[in-house]
């Protein structure tokens, strides 16, 4: 789910990036259409934030019931992160962040080595991306099993 709506904010982004350039260089009404789309796509990335933490524990409610049913799952997490909506949604936020930062510091690495060999930058390219992958694609579990407790504290251990 979290592959699915990260393609979807990709493409959303890169026609509203676009439609944002070309209204830069097109006379004032463009700038206003740019603007517009720019609040638009801020909306859908707060939607899409609010998704993912309200459906992102979908995937382990399944996994730890042993179910095959999605929408069963999909109550049960929409109950699971009702009072923590906000905090999962900046949890979230940070992490997203974190992870491309890393993401963009590999990518510079290999950018260098890549000058000195194209087979060593795509070895360490690769090499690294997949754990960084990995841990974020665990996101959801590490969510649930914190909701999931009964005595943590959630504010705690999100803050």
């Amino acid at each position: 789910m979290y592959i699915a709506f990260a393609i979807v904010m990709f493409i959303i982004f890169a026609i509203f990036g676009i439609a944002i350039l070309g209204a830069a260089s097109a006379d004032s009404s463009g700038v206003g259409f740019g603007l517009a789309a720019l609040l638009f796509y801020v909306g859908l990335l707060i939607l899409m934030l609010f998704l993912f933490a309200r459906l992102g524990t979908t995937g382990p409610i399944m996994a730890a019931k042993r179910s095959f049913n999605p929408f069963t799952a999909i109550i049960e997490s929409w109950k699971m992160t009702q009072n923590n909506s906000l905090m999962l949604m900046l949890y979230i936020f940070l992490f997203t962040i974190g992870f491309f930062v890393a993401y963009f510091i590999l990518a510079f690495v290999a950018g260098l080595l890549a000058l000195a060999s194209t087979a060593l930058a795509i070895l360490v390219g690769v090499a690294a991306f997949l754990p960084l992958t990995m841990i974020y694609a665990l996101l959801p579990a590490g969510i649930y099993q914190t909701l999931n407790v009964s005595d943590a504290e959630v504010e705690t251990v999100f803050s």
